[in-house]
């Protein structure tokens, strides 16, 4: 796919204001038909795009048919409004509208990128328009299938600028089996346009498109024309799109078995278990005589168990020896094994218990190591408070034997008491 020529970024989405009624939209005038030229028929592979409105026989019951019709315009519009913002941003693009048929629209794009880029831009379209203004506006549903169809040549007229008058084949068939499996507001993909599609547009966001996109795949699906099942996806706007599995109909099925069983077959063979049930029951306690038919089935059955009997007794005769083997054999691998726990934990709590004895003898040397020398210091403080006192004592006696003397009036006494008060204080 080709890069999209982008436009400077606004946050208002162009509005392509409607043309023509839905009416003048699918028939061209007669003069148009017969005059312009028309393109010779051709097969080209083509992104198909076919949108249907959802409900729209039950809006023309509810609300009449002239504000049906105003519904169906302003669909309309914006399903062109988004065609007209994709052909002008993808330059060689060859979107357009091909067909009209009633309320649904088929589109053709030259890729996958180009088909679901146009079907979130005209789901958005939808919803903003409804939420805003056209609050009784319905859902529409879209499916995308890419493929190589017949092309009938389209008129070159100013009125009708599209080259492609008409698609024809069974893609296209198979692109409106895709829409008929989707519900309203959900955009549905073969899987070969939703892996074209998801390889173009995932890591960029889509203009008009601000939102995650989020892909999901469905299963497959068998569509009524197609020899192969065909695996059904879907695309859409986080918060807005669907996601969930199609139901189903008529003309697309799943191609899981279990749910394409209809819950009549689950009733029935309920229903006929039940039978059964009752006539084995009835023929083993109530009833007497000669061997009915299910007495024989179980005859049989008791036969067939009897032959596998013998065939394990044959077996047994084999088996036995081996396994009394075994049986003997494993006591003593057992016993081994636990001799061999026991060991490893004595040799474990061994390992432990001289761990710890060391620790313990070395934390008792160091402490009597730091006792013995707490009292050798101890002693000597003891010795040097002893010599305090001792010295204090002398020099005590010393001064009262000076004052003694000095008191005499002996001049040498009081010079020696002098000498020993002046020794005391600078001591």
């Amino acid at each position: 796919m080709g890069k999209p020529q982008l436009r400077p970024a606004d946050n208002v989405i162009p509005f392509v204001p409607p043309e023509k009624s839905p009416s003048e939209f699918s028939d061209a005038a007669a003069d148009d038909i017969e005059t312009a030229p028309k393109i010779r028929h051709s097969t080209r592979t083509l992104a198909i795009v076919f949108t249907d409105l959802v409900g729209s026989s039950a809006i023309k019951s509810e609300l009449g048919i002239h504000k049906a019709q105003n519904l169906e315009i302003e669909h309309k519009r914006l399903l062109l409004n988004a065609l007209g913002i994709i052909r002008n941003l993808y330059r060689d693009s060859t979107a357009q509208a091909v067909r009209v048929e009633g309320d649904s629209y088929i589109f053709v794009f030259s890729n996958s990128g180009e088909a679901v880029h146009f079907a979130l831009l005209a789901q958005r379209l939808h919803r903003i328009s409804r939420n805003d203004l056209w609050h009784e506006l319905p859902q529409f549903r879209v499916g995308i299938h890419t493929g190589e169809v017949i092309v009938e040549g389209g008129l070159k007229g100013p009125k009708y600028p599209g080259t492609i008058g008409d698609i024809k084949g069974l893609q296209a068939d198979t692109a409106a089996r895709v829409m008929g499996l989707a519900c309203g507001g959900q955009i549905l993909c073969s899987y070969t346009a939703f892996d074209n599609a998801r390889q173009s547009l995932t890591g960029v966001e889509p203009e008009g498109v601000p939102d995650r996109l989020m892909w999901k795949r469905h299963g497959a699906y068998r569509l009524k024309g197609r020899e192969d099942a065909l695996e059904i996806c879907e695309v859409g706007e986080e918060g807005s799109a669907p996601l969930k599995k199609p139901v189903g109909n008529e003309k697309a099925k799943s191609a899981d078995i279990l749910r394409r069983i209809p819950k009549s077959v689950y009733i029935s063979v309920f229903v006929l278990l039940l039978i059964l049930s009752g006539i084995y029951v009835y023929s083993k306690y109530f009833r007497t005589g000669q061997p009915t038919a299910a007495e024989a089935v179980v005859d049989d059955v008791k036969f067939k168990i009897a032959r596998l009997h013998g065939v394990y007794e044959t077996m047994k005769d084999y088996g036995a020896p081996a396994a009394n083997e075994v049986r003997e054999k494993s006591p003593m691998f057992a016993n081994q094994l636990l001799n061999l726990k026991d060991e490893k934990l004595s040799l474990y709590h061994k390992i432990l218990k001289y761990q710890f004895t060391s620790y313990a003898l070395s934390m008792t040397a160091v402490a009597e190591i730091f006792e013995s020398e707490a009292k050798q210091y101890a002693d000597q403080a003891i010795r040097y408070a002893d010599q305090a006192i001792e010295s204090g004592n002398e020099g005590l006696r010393l001064i009262e034997e000076a004052k003694r003397r000095a008191s005499s009036g002996n001049k040498n006494d009081y010079e020696l008491y002098d000498s020993i008060v002046s020794k005391k204080e600078r001591n």
